[in-house]
């Protein structure tokens, strides 16, 4: 492998040119931010290079009718639908109302990943009928989200949908407690209110909290044999290496590897980028053949969302006792 590191979209823009005009790569894989995703992919579209996205979430990744751009992980879209779904088919029946008697407010961080998974969430909120009783945006690198919560509490919503990162899923989490803004239900994403760092700045203060995104809590016991192996080899070998749980990125991460890895290159005629396009485009796993319990079936290069894994789906979990489920 040969490995680039960009903390931001002009670094991946300029890594992913280092990468094909200097190391001659013949493929990408990356990333794990939605806005690196987008700059580096687009340097890969340009010059004819495959690009395998793992865990970038945004639809804009997906729908600018790229030809070499391949994500094996769900999209935007497809975590805002979950979102909504539970929470009119699990929240509002739980709490005994109508999903149009709840009060829902939406927070999201302003990058490509909050930006498309809230547009998403927008849309299907008009699907169910409702409107966000508040509806704000904030940077990730805020230092502070004091106006922000009280803005919220102000709202008293019975639902809290924030898409955050890991930082300000923290700095959301415990404002909101210091200033006492507790809504009955929080569900936020898995690349931020998922992650072990945030439960264990949370504490028990984490407990009962849902994280929508990477399924990494699949029940093993559901799982066929071949990917139950697998899954627990995987935790086995991270925790000897690591010493801890592996997080819900370490899933997806690996997931997506594993794909390219055993069922696209091997496949392909050449380690050319037209050969592995070629090679990805005829995967056809069904439900279940991955440890993160999805199938992967690319859509083709003529459809509106070239290159997305239609098979993919998110899921909602929750803390329990300092563990997902």
């Amino acid at each position: 492998y040969v490995v680039a590191d960009a903390p931001d979209s002009n670094a991946a823009t300029q890594e992913a040119d280092r990468l094909i005009t200097q190391e001659k790569v013949e493929a990408i894989i990356g990333t794990q931010s939605s806005s690196l995703s987008y700059a580096a992919s687009a340097v890969a579209e340009r010059k004819k290079v495959f690009y395998w996205e793992v865990e970038g979430i945004s639809d804009s990744i997906t729908n600018r009718g790229f030809k070499y751009i391949f994500r094996p992980t769900f999209c935007a879209e497809y975590m805002a639908k979950q979102m909504m779904g539970f929470v009119n088919d699990v929240v509002a029946i739980k709490m005994g109302k109508d999903i149009k008697e709840l009060r829902i407010a939406l927070v999201q961080e302003d990058g490509g990943f909050g930006t498309s998974t809230a547009n998403n969430l927008r849309k299907y909120a008009k699907e169910y009928g409702i409107s966000f009783v508040e509806d704000l945006t904030y940077s990730a690198k805020s230092a502070e989200v004091n106006s922000l919560v009280i803005k919220l509490k102000s709202k008293n919503p019975d639902v809290l949908l924030a898409v955050s990162y890991i930082n300000d899923a923290i700095l959301l989490t415990k404002t909101s407690l210091e200033l006492g803004f507790e809504p009955k239900v929080t569900i936020g994403t898995t690349a931020g209110h998922g992650t072990p760092d945030f439960v264990n700045a949370l504490g028990e203060k984490a407990e009962g909290i849902f994280a929508a995104g990477i399924p990494n809590a699949v029940n093993p016991d559901k799982m066929k044999q071949k990917q139950k192996e697998l899954y627990n080899e995987l935790v086995r070998r991270y925790k000897e290496k690591r010493g801890k749980e592996p997080s819900v990125n370490v899933f997806n991460g690996f997931n997506g590897a594993y794909i390219l890895l055993t069922e696209v290159l091997p496949n392909a005629k050449e380690v050319k980028a037209d050969a592995i396009k070629k090679a990805a485009l005829e995967v056809s796993l069904n439900e279940g053949d991955t440890i993160l319990g999805y199938g992967v079936k690319f859509a083709g290069p003529d459809e509106s969302n070239a290159g997305q894994n239609i098979r993919s789906f998110a899921a909602v979990m929750q803390w329990q006792g300092g563990k997902l489920y």
